[in-house]
C-alpha cells in the first residue's frame, strides 16, 4: 500500500511537471509560414462568434452543420484558456491552425450568404 502511495505520488508529480512544461509558450508553431499567435484564443473566439451570428442566414443542411462545428467549438474554447487543452479537445491541429480554419469556416459562410442573395429574385 506504501508502494502504491508513492507510485501515486510519483504520478502526481510528473503530471504537475507535464503541465508546467505545457503551460510554457511556445516559440513556433513548426508549421513554415506559420507563426505563433499569443492571441489565438480570442480570435478563436470571436471568429466563431461572428460565424455563429451569420449561420441562421444559410440554408438548412449547411446551417446545421456550420451550427454544429462552431458551437462545438466555441464551447471548447470558452471552457478554457489553455491553448493546448483547446488544440486536444477539438484535436484538429495548433490553435493557430484553427484559427485558420475558423477563418476559412467565416469566409465560406460569407460567400455563401452573398451567393444565395444573388440568386433571390428582386422585389417586383
Amino acid at each position: 500500500m506504501l508502494a502504491r502511495a508513492a507510485a501515486t505520488a510519483r504520478g502526481g508529480a510528473a503530471q504537475l511537471a507535464r503541465r508546467h512544461l505545457v503551460s510554457a509558450p511556445k516559440a513556433t508553431t513548426g508549421i513554415v509560414g506559420l507563426p505563433v499567435d499569443p492571441n489565438a484564443r480570442s480570435k478563436l473566439l470571436a471568429l466563431y462568434r461572428e460565424t455563429l451570428s451569420l449561420a441562421p442566414a444559410l440554408q438548412a443542411g449547411l446551417k446545421d452543420s456550420v451550427l454544429q462545428i462552431a458551437t462545438y467549438r466555441l464551447s471548447v474554447a470558452e471552457r478554457t484558456t489553455v491553448a493546448e487543452e483547446i488544440e486536444e479537445e477539438i484535436d484538429c491541429g495548433q490553435i493557430e491552425e484553427l484559427v485558420e480554419q475558423a477563418e476559412d469556416e467565416l469566409g465560406m459562410v460569407k460567400a455563401v450568404i452573398e451567393m444565395q442573395q444573388q440568386r433571390q429574385p428582386a422585389p417586383a
